[in-house]
């Protein structure tokens, strides 16, 4: 067997074990088992995991969603109750701002996943859909409640996008201080423009404009020094970065060289 068989062979398995954890359809093992060279396994990893894994994807999957799609969602998940066919549907629901009806769906799927605490891929997201329909119904506490439960298990659970939800979900329930400190931590550790840019957002909120002006700073100097790839993927970051800045210099705030982070 080949380095690259071998690579394939243990790729599929990866995948199968995702799979088996988030309880997929069970056509999705035979598309990894019978398709060769692991072309099934790959197509998986772009399909569902990339998906669902990675930055809101269910519900960027379900935008423009036409009314007969939602049906057939409903359908499906009546002949297929898996986890992960309710999370489909509950994000579609959310999606179309049917947020009491998507709670419920979310909730239901983290009580039958054993809770947070069991730490499934499944139960996260469904804490962390739950948690996001609570701030849009106006009970950012709960959302609080959930969201950090999700992140004491995994930090960096949707690309980051749980540490975002919650720190909004802090804004609202007027703890800005806490969203500014949990987006502190969240940049020493990926060091995104994007992530620096919700920083900002937060001191302004907890009025601190000129400190959010240093963040937005540092933000552009580290892109100006990034490599050329770096600074293709992060130019419209970098933009709305440079926009915020002479936004909030041109306005009556003390200058960003005053500020003891400089």
């Amino acid at each position: 067997m080949t380095p690259f068989h071998l690579a394939a062979l243990a790729f599929t398995v990866w995948m199968v074990i995702d799979a088996l954890r988030r309880r997929a359809p069970y056509y999705w093992f035979l598309v990894m088992l019978l398709l060769p060279s692991g072309a099934g396994a790959v197509a998986y990893f772009i399909i569902v995991k990339m998906r669902k894994d990675f930055g809101g994807g269910r519900k960027r999957a379900f935008r423009g969603l036409e009314p007969e799609v939602l049906e057939n969602l409903a359908a499906h998940t009546e002949r297929l109750p898996s986890s992960s066919a309710r999370l489909d549907l509950a994000a579609a629901l959310e999606e179309q701002e049917r947020y009491a009806d998507a709670a419920n769906i979310f909730g239901h799927v983290l009580r039958a996943e054993g809770g947070v605490q069991s730490g499934s891929t499944d139960a996260l997201a469904a804490a962390h859909g739950l948690a996001c329909c609570k701030i849009s119904l106006g009970e950012p506490n709960v959302a609080v409640d959930l969201l950090c439960g999700v992140l004491e298990v995994d930090r960096e659970f949707a690309n980051c996008k749980a540490v975002l939800d919650c720190a909004e979900a802090l804004h609202q329930a007027e703890q800005t201080d806490e969203a500014v400190r949990l987006l502190e931590g969240l940049t020493l550790l990926t060091e995104r423009i994007n992530h620096r840019l919700a920083l900002a957002h937060y001191l302004v909120l907890d009025r601190k404009p000129s400190e959010a002006i240093n963040v937005l700073k540092t933000a552009l100097r580290e892109y100006e020094n990034a490599p050329a790839s770096g600074q293709r993927q992060q130019r419209q970051w970098a933009d709305q970065a440079e926009a915020q800045v002479a936004e909030l210099a041109s306005q009556a705030y003390p200058r960003a060289s005053d500020s003891s982070l400089n």
